[in-house]
């Protein structure tokens, strides 16, 4: 999903401010939804959060860590109340500030690792490895698909 010519243009004058909405959805069905701001937008609370840099290994899939501080009493219920961690989602998303409800960038992202402290979640993201499933092992040929040949 490519950023809108008005989301490029604000952003490269520097008028706007870039909301980070962040649903971490777990197995069992429950939500956290988060935005980086002070106030809460759109039904997201306002929290602050810390995401790394993703780092690239020699094999596998770029790994990256998030830290969602400050987190309310809201927040670690729903999470200490999960019955399934296993499937863990992050969905991240971008919007203006002037128009929060319009998502301009998004993206999913696998979460492991949870780690929950008394004033913060902590986490590992990645995508899901593709690379590293096996491969189909049916061959086409005559004889297999006797109608392509």
């Amino acid at each position: 999903m490519a950023y809108s010519s008005n989301f490029r243009t604000t952003m490269e004058a520097g008028a706007d401010y870039v909301l980070t909405f962040i649903t971490i959805t777990f197995g069992d069905g429950s939500q956290i939804k988060i935005v980086n701001n002070n106030e809460d937008i759109n039904g997201f609370t306002g929290t602050a959060f810390e995401v790394q840099k993703p780092t690239q290994p020699d094999s596998g899939v770029p790994t990256s860590n998030i830290v969602i501080s400050n987190i309310g009493t809201q927040l670690s219920q729903t999470i200490t109340s999960s019955t399934n961690l296993e499937g863990t989602k992050v969905k991240f998303e971008h919007a203006l500030l002037s128009s929060p409800t319009t998502i301009e960038w998004s993206i999913e992202l696998n979460l492991t690792n949870i780690t929950v402290s008394a004033n913060s979640i902590s986490g590992r993201l990645s995508f899901t490895d593709v690379y590293n499933k096996p491969v189909l092992t049916q061959y086409y040929d005559q004889w297999t698909a006797p109608g392509l040949l």
